[in-house]
């Protein structure tokens, strides 16, 4: 039996995978400029200083330095609270990405 070869997926759409931004949330007047959204991509949060406390849906939780979090697409979500040295790491990847070609 010859075995084919398998397309390496993931090196063809590592390019596609998001955008990465830092945000750094030192006021109350920062907090309520995010309002209550969703993305139609998956996000994935990272603490990298400080706490926040957020809404993820309904639910109400605070997030800590080195907590990483994973969103799905179209999950409503908004921070409520932050410390003066909170610093998140948000980085944003396209749903189909996770989608695999079985060709």
């Amino acid at each position: 039996m010859i075995l084919q070869p398998i397309r390496n997926q993931i090196v063809e759409r590592i390019s596609r995978v998001g955008e990465a931004s830092v945000h750094h949330i030192s006021s109350q007047q920062e907090i309520d400029a995010h309002t209550y959204h969703y993305h139609q991509s998956l996000e994935v949060i990272i603490v990298k200083a400080g706490t926040a406390e957020g809404l993820v849906g309904e639910m109400i939780g605070e997030l800590h330095k080195g907590m990483v979090v994973l969103l799905g697409s179209e999950v409503p979500h908004r921070v409520l609270r932050a410390s003066s040295d909170c610093a998140l790491l948000l980085v944003h990847i396209p749903t189909e990405f996770l989608k695999w070609d079985s060709t």
